[in-house]
């Protein structure tokens, strides 16, 4: 007798009640462990996740920054331009000011952070 395939399975399970599998144990086939679907754990992806970005140990705290300055400008310089494709809406000359604004205080803070002066909390509302 062939095996059957996993999808027939499902489809005979989908037919048979949970009262009626319970009365007729046997006739459930097992399913092989070819076809069991293996994955890897969570944790086991994100181990392999943190090795692809290992820092070497004897990493300097110059390096770190070039490091972590590079991969955190790059990506607010791809959400600034996300920014930018607002502009298919249309935004009012008084919207586009206060974008801007915020913007620009957003890049003065970060000055000011760099030359070591206290961190402000960031909130923006359009409206």
């Amino acid at each position: 007798m062939a095996a059957k395939s996993i999808s027939a399975r499902l489809a005979e399970a989908k037919k048979t009640t949970p009262a009626s599998l319970a009365s007729r144990p046997e006739e459930v086939p097992p399913v092989a462990q070819d076809e069991v679907s293996t994955t890897v754990p969570a944790t086991d992806k994100m181990s392999k996740i943190r090795a692809a970005r290992a820092v070497p140990p004897d990493e300097t705290r110059e390096e770190k920054l070039i490091r972590l300055a590079n991969a955190r400008v790059t990506k607010a310089c791809k959400y600034i331009a996300l920014v930018g494709n607002l502009a298919g809406y249309k935004p009012t000359p008084g919207q586009v000011d206060k974008i801007m604004s915020a913007l620009g205080e957003s890049c003065a803070r970060v000055n000011n952070r760099l030359d070591g002066v206290r961190r402000e909390s960031i909130t923006f509302q359009i409206m």
